[in-house]
């Protein structure tokens, strides 16, 4: 009989010297906590403790969600201070069978300014009792989409992604816009400052689709301004916001059924994208943390790709140049600094000579010779 996996580990290492080809030992030490027959934790809402206990006593894995030595207790009101909002946004939170990963995402929530005041609807894909129950848990909605197409075919996510984006606006049919999330995320605390903030840039200019919580280039050697937001040709991915607007247009369009397309990739094809760009912090407001993979990262592209980005840790950062984003100002600015950037002359290969000079502010373009 097969059980539960309660804990998976790899070793990414990578060897500088000749002779040292083999991987350090491999250790894995896991903690298990839970609940003793018939215990309940004390103080709090008693009728959402119960409701915690029970889960506990059918489901391991959750760590603090479980213990006594104290508890998280889901009854306590543990959001940070809000800030004023114009407009409400709400979350749509997508998931099938990784209640592990929302778990750190709920929870993490919780610790992002503005989440108290913000409303949050999680869609499940399949009917997952575990996931089902832990969201609500939480006190969030929750919503079981039927699933569309094979396992493991691109039509499962897909569908999945557009049936989240009209629930949410279905749901607050006043809401002009809408925050999607995926389970496997790790947040900033001022991820919901970032959105409401560029709020007003979807609604005044039409040539944006999204604004994304992701970025890039938000490495250390590329990164380094938290008021700074770029923009640029991309697709929506790992936490973005989106308007009505967007969404009842893109949806009737939206990717065809059948093997190979993603949609993520489909959105940023000419022909959906439709010319238009999007904007992303120069720092990061949310961080991809599928530690042993998913749907299309595995453990070593994590390793690789994402474990080295940066992601905020100020509460309260304040955006700056956000007007010049706007499309006309931002191909005058665009054009205005490379007038004045300092020409770089590429005698050789970018990626065999470096050519940027180390350790210099200004703005460098170039010219090949």
């Amino acid at each position: 009989m097969r059980g539960r996996v309660l804990s998976e580990t790899l070793i990414t290492w990578e060897p500088t010297v000749r002779g040292t080809e083999g991987s350090p030992p491999l250790l894995l030490d896991v903690s298990l906590n839970s609940l003793v027959s018939g215990e309940r934790c004390r103080g709090g809402n008693k009728g959402v403790q119960m409701e915690q206990h029970k889960f506990c006593q059918d489901y391991d894995g959750y760590c603090d969600l479980c213990t006594c030595d104290p508890p998280f207790l889901l009854s306590e009101d543990t959001f940070p201070p809000g800030f004023p909002m114009k407009e409400n946004i709400p979350i749509t939170i997508v998931t099938a069978n990784n209640p592990h990963h929302l778990y750190r995402l709920l929870k993490n929530l919780r610790w992002v300014a503005g989440a108290g005041q913000t409303e949050v609807v999680v869609v499940v894909d399949g009917p997952h009792e575990e996931t089902i129950r832990l969201t609500r848990l939480f006190g969030h909605r929750v919503i079981v989409h039927t699933p569309q197409g094979v396992p493991g075919e691109n039509t499962r996510t897909n569908s999945n992604i557009a049936f989240a984006l009209h629930t949410a606006l279905s749901l607050w049919p006043a809401a002009d816009k809408v925050i999607l999330l995926e389970d496997d995320l790790l947040l900033a605390p001022d991820l919901l400052r970032y959105f409401h903030q560029t709020a007003w840039l979807l609604d005044t200019d039409s040539s944006l689709s999204f604004v994304g919580a992701f970025g890039q280039n938000s490495y250390p050697t590329t990164a380094a301004c938290l008021d700074t937001v770029l923009r640029v040709e991309m697709y929506p991915q790992y936490g973005w916001m989106t308007s009505r607007r967007w969404v009842e247009h893109i949806l009737p369009l939206w990717v065809p059924q059948g093997g190979g397309r993603d949609w993520d990739w489909w959105l940023y094809t000419e022909g959906p994208r439709g010319g238009k760009d999007a904007l992303v912090p120069e720092v990061s407001r949310t961080g991809h943390a599928g530690a042993a993979g998913g749907a299309h990262v595995t453990g070593w592209e994590q390793h690789l790709f994402f474990n080295g980005r940066l992601i905020s840790d100020n509460v309260s950062p304040v955006l700056t140049g956000l007007p010049r984003l706007v499309g006309k100002n931002y191909s005058e600015w665009m054009d205005q600094e490379i007038r004045h950037a300092k020409k770089l002359r590429l005698s050789a290969h970018p990626c065999h000579v470096h050519p940027v000079p180390a350790n210099q502010v200004p703005l460098f373009c170039s010219s090949v010779l």
